[in-house]
């Protein structure tokens, strides 16, 4: 990411560490997406671009019923 010059944040790692199951080459791809997309990796980038629905939103909902 260094080599790269990708932006990044710390919740941003999180989310893709969350999207890759524990596959490292997963994370691997799964950065390239919303670097390229959107500049920056967040973790609202990433959910966006892999269509995971938000945590905190799911725990709200769970919360609700």
């Amino acid at each position: 990411m260094k080599q790269e010059s990708v932006t990044y944040t710390k919740d941003g790692l999180d989310a893709l560490t969350f999207t890759a199951e524990g596959d490292i080459r997963q994370a691997i791809n799964n950065l390239q997406a919303p670097h390229t997309g959107f500049g920056l990796v967040n973790r609202e980038n990433v959910f966006k671009v892999f269509d995971v629905p938000n945590v905190d939103d799911l725990k709200k909902i769970f919360f609700i019923c």
